[in-house]
């Protein structure tokens, strides 16, 4: 697009960025924690350098499983902090889900792993071209295998034709 960034066709659906309150969210959230990783994507935000400032919503959960002691810290609680947190809320008291986000990194490095409640993430919309010929290519993707269809039954039936001679 305008801004460099190289669009992928998984990247062209769930491409989310932190809203402007998500600190203050991820902070209100009882199961999950802010981090420095957040507050980096978070200062970038809107910033369409490159893919690293945008990211791939990957999973949502009600509660997120537990961060490993060695896992670098993405937002999640380790199991201690969760079960303190999880009896610290009401039962039957609805929760926002949260949603892993996948931060494609620069460089070769490996990408950047945070958690966010659901509505401390924006959608970040790829430029109407992409998803324009997104959308032809489904079509003509779906006119192919139809085609392929058409070809096996009209093979099978002259096989058959054949036989009968």
């Amino acid at each position: 697009d305008e801004y460099g960034i190289a669009w992928t066709m998984e990247s062209l659906s769930g491409t989310v960025q932190p809203t402007k309150t998500a600190r203050d969210l991820v902070e209100r959230h009882p199961y999950l924690t802010w981090t420095q990783a957040h507050q980096t994507k978070w200062a970038t935000r809107g910033q369409r350098r490159d893919r690293s400032f945008i990211g791939r919503a990957r999973t949502y959960v009600d509660v997120p499983e537990p961060r490993g002691a060695n896992e670098p810290p993405d937002g999640r609680l380790t199991a201690e902090a969760l079960a303190v947190a999880m009896r610290g809320v009401p039962d039957g008291e609805p929760l926002e889900r949260c949603v892993e986000v996948v931060f494609e990194s620069r460089h070769g490095r490996p990408p950047v792993v945070l958690w966010y409640p659901e509505d401390a993430l924006e959608e970040v919309l790829p430029p109407k071209n992409l998803l324009d010929a997104k959308a032809n290519l489904q079509r003509a993707e779906e006119e192919l295998s139809r085609k392929k269809a058409e070809l096996k039954a009209a093979q099978e039936f002259v096989s058959q034709e054949k036989k009968e001679w």
